[in-house]
């Protein structure tokens, strides 16, 4: 996706910054450890679980 400024945050979180500028997140769930991409979208996030 192009990301910049990626950062581990521990626990298997990385944050970073879209080349449009939009903040994105890669996490586990916490109730299935299926992982989770969020990104800002101004005033509401985008989330996509995949396997």
């Amino acid at each position: 996706m192009g990301a910049t400024d990626v950062k581990d945050r521990g626990n298997g979180t990385r944050t970073g910054t879209l080349p449009d500028g939009r903040p994105v997140n890669v996490h586990d769930s916490k109730t299935d450890g299926v992982p989770t991409i969020q990104i800002g979208n101004g005033s509401r996030e985008i989330k996509s679980r995949y396997p």
